[in-house]
């Protein structure tokens, strides 16, 4: 009996902390049933029972009519007492829905790696998953290449035990490494470039301790390193580049998220170093975890930014969108092609890795929940005001919400944790069909609009306002 005891004590650490890291699904009230409900596809008021014809960008009302329109793209201000009969709405939730090259919060830009999900390049056109039999509700997509150590599949947790030596590099080769992309011209003053565009991004990890030693030194646990790809405007592309981090996780600096989804680590500067240069590196050490075996969030800080932060050679390219010749004054010479990681264990304690990111700063306080309560009120206000009984027995019904204009890869991440809180009721636009099935494996909203080009001649003139 006694050796059954320990057994359960030894294993508890690890598996029975388990922490929600995604939001819980929010519930609202719909005017059209006299109900509060989680929104859901499900519910016979959000279910499409007839063929949806439209436009996007909006189109007048008379337009609609002529043409025998059956869904309006709309915004949250538009008059509704000159909505169309029989028509279902497509609306931007206000302050959130955004464009491609806009910063508003659901230009969530970022990629989360499972560290459990091992990628076969050749078998992309599928989805493939740490087993068959999994029941984790992260649905990951996006993994490495290399993977060492023990996969808990159920659990989304990849074990670095005894059994992994020391110096073993454990994560190499994500996939994928080029959806990431700046897709603006940097026309943005302030912070906004930094916060939403690429122009700087957190490199983050969740994890945990799962011994039951609880030593808190500064001996490395894990090394993270983000190599990367560049190309020159003739197109070539070199291999050797190596990331500079300009600010550092600080073990001193512990604060909480907000519902109870778990702790992080503040940053400190490089110049805190000795001697005061940026590491191509930084390291995950014992004094960072928690001493019962929770999660705890570390991330550092790098800034792709060769023009603002120069340092003679200490400094990092442009991420790719950024145009060779769009400015004459633009001292580019170089674009990053793809962006990698390398995580090396160092041995002195056993761990779980949960995931690791690359995140813009806009992207890292979406996923914090600090927005929660904002984006929640804001859509209580559009079903209010247009999930009406009054507007339905016109045929007019809310069908879904447009978060995200011309998006892509990098911007799954945002509309995966806007189903989580809203529910399913998503359906932002892409510029093209790619990877639709991971797509619909990892967000996965209701539907998913597929963009296509049309030309204005083809609109009568009358209608061309």
């Amino acid at each position: 009996m006694k050796k059954y005891i320990i057994v359960i004590f030894m294993i508890l650490p690890f598996w029975a902390i388990a922490q929600n890291l995604e939001p819980t699904q929010a519930e609202f009230y719909l005017p059209a049933r006299d109900a509060t409900i989680p929104l859901s596809n499900a519910n016979d008021y959000f279910q499409q029972t007839k063929f949806v014809k439209g436009v996007h960008w909006d189109y007048t009302p008379r337009l609609g009519r002529v043409l025998g329109m059956t869904q309006q793209d709309i915004s949250y201000n538009f008059n509704s007492a000159i909505l169309n009969p029989n028509t279902l709405l497509h609306i931007k939730i206000p302050d959130y829905s955004t464009h491609c090259q806009r910063p508003e919060l659901v230009n969530a830009r970022g990629i989360e790696y499972s560290p459990i999900l091992l990628i076969n390049p050749n078998l992309t056109h599928t989805v493939q998953k740490c087993n068959t039999n999994t029941t984790s509700t992260k649905n990951p997509v996006f993994g490495f290449q290399t993977i060492v150590g023990s996969k808990f599949c159920n659990d989304d947790y990849l074990l670095i035990d005894g059994t992994v030596p020391t110096g073993e590099v454990i994560l190499e080769n994500p996939w994928p490494n080029d959806k990431l992309n700046v897709l603006n011209p940097f026309q943005y003053s302030g912070n906004d470039e930094i916060d939403y565009f690429w122009r700087g991004m957190y490199v983050t990890i969740n994890l945990r301790r799962t011994g039951l030693m609880y030593i808190s030194d500064e001996q490395p646990i894990l090394k993270i390193e983000v190599p990367y790809s560049y190309k020159n405007s003739a197109g070539d592309e070199f291999n050797d580049g190596m990331c500079y981090f300009h600010d550092l996780p600080d073990a001193s600096a512990v604060y909480s998220f907000q519902y109870g989804r778990g702790d992080k680590l503040g940053l400190k500067s490089y110049t805190t170093l000795t001697p005061p240069v940026p590491p191509q590196y930084f390291e995950i050490k014992r004094n960072m975890l928690p001493q019962n075996n929770d999660n705890i969030t570390i991330s550092a800080f790098i800034y792709l930014d060769q023009v603002k932060r120069p340092n003679t050679i200490y400094h990092n390219y442009f991420l790719q969108g950024k145009g060779f010749n769009n400015d004459p004054n633009d001292p580019l010479m170089y674009n990053i092609s793809k962006l990698k990681l390398k995580v090396t264990y160092l041995g002195n304690e056993e761990v779980a890795i949960n995931w690791i990111r690359f995140e813009t700063p806009a992207t890292r306080n979406l996923l914090s929940g600090i927005y929660d309560d904002d984006i929640k009120t804001k859509t209580q206000s559009v079903l209010t005001k247009f999930a009406t009984s009054s507007l339905e027995v016109n045929g007019i019904k809310f069908f879904r919400f447009n978060t995200h204009i011309e998006g892509g890869m990098q911007q799954w991440i945002g509309e995966r944790y806007l189903v989580k809180l809203l529910g399913n009721l998503i359906s932002g636009e892409a510029p093209e069909p790619i990877y639709t099935h991971l797509y619909e494996h990892y967000v996965p909203s209701a539907d998913r609009w597929m963009g296509m080009m049309r030309s204005m001649t083809t609109v009568s003139v009358p209608f061309n306002n």
